[in-house]
């Protein structure tokens, strides 16, 4: 299997995406496949998960900053077998700035990848919003995931991101970048009516309706933030619920892959 580069965006905050990316490759590396989780956004938020110590000079910025860095340069162990990572500053923002000044500022991850090799998968977590950091993740990935919780707020910005997959497909026409899923994180059954009408929003926003949707959701659990104070991930805490949740999204992920190849063969 050639490497599968999947970016996981929001363009609001607070949804779980770095949660879901972090704790979905640390299952895929469980499953024995071999992942390299990249952090695109400047807070740094993938080293903090893991109790990782950024080196400026091994960094994604480090990489961008050069017109012709390549990702390699940048790669390190994590305390998890199989699980690689490309970690990010906060100069990131400044790397961004520079990109703009390129006449190809969303090329620039696309190409640092190119080659790459030695991985079933590449996870890209994304900053929240739709600048020039995140249209390189989608330049770059074969699939989107769409962490989202379900609140009111949460469901408004959909549109917005939906019509920018759109525009970056009409812009660029290599762009291979398809929606893989919508996850639902932060799940409490509870909510009967918010969750059916804003679930029923959120289908509106994308084609596919409700096939765009994981069957697994990642359920509401203490654990999570347990875990994110302690530099672990949730799949790293016994008993958890959430981990129990990215470990059958793991599975589910592989699942729809598969049927997408069989489809295109």
């Amino acid at each position: 299997m050639s490497t599968v580069c999947i970016a996981f965006l929001n363009s609001k905050g607070g949804v779980g995406k770095t949660t879901s990316a972090v704790n979905t490759a640390a299952a895929l590396a469980e499953l024995g496949r071999r992942v390299l989780l990249l952090d695109m956004d400047a807070q740094s938020h993938v080293a903090s998960h893991l109790g990782l110590r950024v080196e400026p000079q091994e960094s994604i910025d480090a990489v961008l900053m050069e017109k012709h860095g390549h990702v390699r340069t940048a790669v390190r162990a994590s305390p998890f077998p199989l699980l690689d990572v490309v970690l990010s500053t906060p100069k990131l923002e400044e790397v961004e700035r520079l990109l703009l000044l390129r006449n190809q500022p969303v090329d620039a991850l696309w190409k640092a990848l190119v080659g790459l090799g030695a991985y079933d998968f590449v996870l890209i977590d994304c900053a929240p919003g739709l600048g020039i950091l995140t249209l390189n993740a989608m330049r770059a990935c074969d699939y989107v995931i769409i962490p989202t919780d379900l609140d009111a707020f949460s469901v408004d910005g959909m549109n917005r991101l939906g019509n920018g997959i759109t525009d970056l497909h009409e812009d660029y026409a290599g762009a291979p970048s398809q929606v893989l899923g919508v996850l639902i994180t932060k799940f409490d059954r509870r909510e009967v009516i918010e969750n059916r009408e804003n679930r029923a929003r959120l289908e509106a926003s994308f084609a596919g309706g409700d096939d765009v949707f994981f069957r697994r959701r990642i359920r509401i659990d203490e654990h999570c933030k347990h875990a994110t104070r302690e530099h672990r991930p949730v799949l790293a805490v016994p008993g958890s619920r959430a981990a129990e949740d990215y470990r059958a999204l793991a599975k589910e992920i592989l699942e729809r892959l598969d049927d997408r190849r069989a489809r295109a063969a």
